[in-house]
């Protein structure tokens, strides 16, 4: 009776250790997948698109806008990544030349006629 007992737990033994392998095995493998998908998702280096809108209704004030334009020229993001969006009036529409802006630079007229500044903001 002794030598069938150590057979008995000797099955239970070996098959608890092939059970406990097959758990890490599915462990590992469910590890290995969580690992691929974040660093799918994160990747390093992602280059994003960025796009800017620009309120501008004084349009007597060139020179600000050329100078934020000038600075989000300057940037080190690449410029196809980037597109600039500028709402103005009629006035301004026609007083900005669409051959001096980048192309990368959308001019939109605004659906309503804006007398002030403050119209645009919020």
């Amino acid at each position: 009776m002794n030598g069938f007992l150590h057979y008995q737990l000797g099955l239970w033994l070996i098959a608890g250790i092939f059970a406990l392998r097959q758990f890490l095995v599915v462990w590992a493998a469910e590890q290995g997948r969580k690992h691929d998908l974040v660093k799918k998702l994160y990747k390093p280096h992602q280059a994003f698109h960025i796009s800017v809108l620009i309120p501008f209704a004084a349009s007597d004030d060139y020179s600000a806008l050329l100078t934020l334009l000038q600075a989000l020229a300057q940037q080190d993001y690449p410029s196809e990544k980037v597109s600039i969006h500028l709402v103005t009036d009629e006035e301004g529409k026609q007083s900005l030349v669409p051959q001096g802006l980048r192309p990368n630079v959308k001019v939109w007229q605004a659906p309503t006629p804006l007398r002030r500044h403050e119209q645009m903001l919020p």
